[in-house]
């Protein structure tokens, strides 16, 4: 058994770079008899070997596999793989353009998830059904799909299932013209995956976001997102997706005519689609590369390569692949005057466009007839071409409009069920915040009874041994209790205005005198994370004020370490939109004894007010450097600034600017406070100044070994 079970875990480790040796470690545990008896086993590697025969591009033996893992799972009564089966079988026929039977699939798996009432496969099984009715252009249908994914765990906790649930959304919110929406909802799931270190879903979601980009005409912008995507993806080391982001540098860049940029991406994604044997990639890229050659002159190379791409995807039956090869090699016809070329493969395409209802690729196919036919002096055809193509052109324009008002009516349905789901959990939820609240005030009564049984002892000890500094300790004690008293008292204030605002929304809901309810319900919701975090952030300055605060000192490479936050606040400032710009000047290894995810909870800090204080459109930046066995780290940002008086004042309790005060995203007012606090610890300095950019200039400098 353990034998087995580190076979597979060395299957699931080469699946991705050496997709054959897993197959062939796959193959050993399923036909192993010793192994017969471990069903869970079992069912692991025959979902694995669908996974991995259907990466490779060997159809009918991924069905073989997923068969028998729908046997196994119904002989095992494993619901959660007999599901798992029926959607992992839609999608082996939903990447060769089956559509109709992938949603089958789909929608079988659907059904069973909903009898068990299941929320996670639920909203997993309206997600692909969602995907399958988007690549048919059922956009209405899939937009509400897509949404009954989402709502399906909007009571639940948000797990890396409803991070895809919101993805998915966002890309038919794009779809259908809904841009800003869709843009919201994709840096939900960012910020998501961000949060809950799912690396997977942060590359997706910049990926999704750079297609936005595209859609709405922004080629620069969504240039600059699918290389930060593509970033990631090297980073996670996964060569599919790696060879995906390059593929779309690749062609974005071809499209802009940066040929250069164009070649080198397209090669990169070539290379990585042979070593994992992704057909449609295969496929994809080459195209790609043929269209390249053509670009320098070599008509003989750009025509193999094309010539591959098809054999490929008529081998596969990848048809709507086909189609867009087909489409590049009549372009390259009709450039060399080859006429006859352009209407045999023509027509031969158009019908294949028509029979996938490719509403756009028959239009490009029509166009491209219709001027051949002229040149034929076939002008009867030529005019039908053109009737046909404009034809399809204003339905295309009708439809979106219809797509636009339909996602419209969508989109307030599916607030309107959001809605009735936040009626019934507000309840809840208000109760869970009269506990914290509880739970506040004790916290505060024990710190302030602790302070003031220490000034009793202590005062007392001064009275004894010396009056007259008894009198002047009695005086600084005096002075602590009123600080004490004065933040137990603004902490009061603090919690009291988001309750007495939860209380209000409560009251008028109770005696529908509010017409917003939807609005209603956001502003409790939002008041519920206040408390929350207030909550958080008094906890934590508690350890630093009693000296509890313990740090968990370990030596780390910073340099390496640098350069990974690097990455992750850039795309922070980029998701927000702001401008960046980072400057890491370290030795290639430099070893510090830190509590390394401290002092990442300082910079967190400092970056999240940068992003959430700095206007639009503003800059963010980040520099470190050595200087004297202390790490010096700089955050800065454009206006607003902090004026010079108030600099000092920013690490104190509470303290908020005006400007501060009228956001949205103000926070609680501790966060600097806590800051100071874990530098100090760190026996570190931190301080603010104005900065040059026109906002404020955060500066730290830790000791690469405080114990030192």
């Amino acid at each position: 058994m353990e034998a087995g079970k580190r076979q597979f875990e060395e299957s699931e480790r080469v699946r991705q770079s050496d997709p054959s040796k897993a197959i062939f470690l796959l193959n050993q545990i399923v036909h192993d008899e010793e192994l017969a008896d471990e069903t869970d086993l079992q069912l692991l590697a025959l979902e694995s070997l669908g996974f991995a025969y259907n990466d490779e591009g060997q159809y009918d033996s991924a069905i073989k596999a997923v068969t028998r893992l729908g046997e196994l799972a119904l002989k095992a009564q494993n619901f959660d793989f007999r599901v798992t089966a029926l959607l992992l079988q839609g999608y082996i026929y939903d990447v060769q353009d089956n559509y109709k039977q992938a949603e089958f699939y789909y929608r079988e798996g659907l059904k069973l998830a909903e009898g068990a009432q299941d929320d996670e496969l639920i909203s997993q099984a309206y997600e692909r059904v969602s995907a399958v009715q988007r690549r048919q252009d059922k956009y209405t249908e899939a937009l509400e799909t897509a949404q009954k994914s989402v709502q399906s765990l909007a009571g639940s906790p948000k797990t890396k299932t409803y991070i895809f649930a919101l993805r998915n959304l966002g890309i038919l919110e794009a779809l259908v013209g809904d841009y800003n929406g869709a843009i919201d909802t994709l840096t939900q799931s960012y910020e998501l995956s961000e949060q809950r270190g799912f690396q997977q879903g942060v590359a997706d979601a910049v990926y999704e976001i750079a297609e936005v980009y595209r859609k709405m005409g922004n080629t620069k912008l969504a240039l600059e997102y699918f290389k930060l995507s593509h970033e990631i993806d090297v980073q996670r080391n996964v060569p599919l997706e790696v060879a995906n982001s390059a593929f779309k540098v690749g062609n974005l860049s071809f499209t802009e005519k940066d040929y250069e940029t164009a070649q080198a991406f397209a090669e990169k994604a070539y290379k990585l689609y042979v070593e994992v044997n992704n057909k449609v990639g295969l496929v994809i890229s080459q195209t790609l590369l043929g269209q390249l050659a053509y670009q320098r002159g070599d008509k003989a190379k750009a025509l193999e390569l094309i010539e591959a791409a098809i054999v490929i995807a008529k081998e596969h039956n990848l048809k709507a692949r086909l189609i867009t090869t087909n489409i590049a090699k009549i372009k390259i016809s009709q450039q060399e005057g080859d006429v006859q070329a352009v209407v045999f493969l023509g027509e031969e395409t158009l019908q294949l466009a028509r029979a996938l209802e490719e509403l756009e690729d028959q239009m490009t196919i029509l166009n491209l007839l219709a001027e051949s036919y002229q040149q034929q002096d076939q002008f009867e055809k030529a005019f039908n071409a053109f009737k046909e193509a404009t034809k399809i052109k204003d339905s295309l324009g009708i439809k979106q409009h219809n797509l636009t008002l339909a996602a419209l009516q969508s989109k307030a349905e599916f607030k309107r069920r959001q809605t009735k789901i936040d009626r019934l959990n507000i309840e809840k939820e208000l109760q869970v915040a009269k506990l914290k609240e509880n739970e506040l005030q004790l916290r505060a009564w024990w710190l302030g009874s602790g302070c003031a049984l220490l000034i009793v002892v202590l005062v007392g000890y001064r009275l004894y041994q010396n009056r007259k500094i008894a009198a002047e300790r009695a005086q600084m004690l005096e002075d602590v209790v009123h600080k004490k008293n004065q933040m137990l008292a603004d902490v009061s204030h603090e919690v009291r205005t988001p309750l007495t605002a939860l209380y209000l929304q409560i009251e008028a809901l109770q005696h529908n005198i509010i017409e917003d309810v939807e609005g209603s319900y956001e502003v409790i919701n939002r008041k519920l994370a206040d408390i929350n975090h207030l909550i958080s952030d008094i906890h934590q300055l508690a350890l630093v004020d009693t000296a509890s605060l313990v740090l968990n000192l370990h030596e780390h490479d910073f340099a390496q370490v640098i350069q990974l936050w690097e990455r992750e606040y850039k795309q922070l400032a980029l998701v927000k939109g702001f401008k960046w710009n980072a400057t890491l000047d370290l030795p290639q290894k430099l070893v510090v004894n830190w509590d390394i995810d401290r002092v990442k909870q300082v910079l967190t800090n400092l970056f999240a007010n940068s992003v959430n204080y700095t206007d639009l459109p503003g800059s963010v930046s980040f520099h470190v450097t050595l200087q004297d066995k202390q790490v010096l780290m700089v955050v800065e940002d454009s206006s607003p600034t902090v004026d010079e008086e108030h600099l000092s004042e920013m690490f104190e309790r509470l303290f908020r600017t005006e400007a501060s005060k009228q956001r949205r995203e103000s926070g609680s007012g501790l966060g600097l406070a806590i800051s100071k606090g874990l530098v100090s610890a760190h026996r570190g300095s931190i301080w603010a100044e104005q900065s040059a950019l026109g906002g404020v200039k955060m500066q730290i400098t830790l000791p690469i070994n405080p114990n030192a």
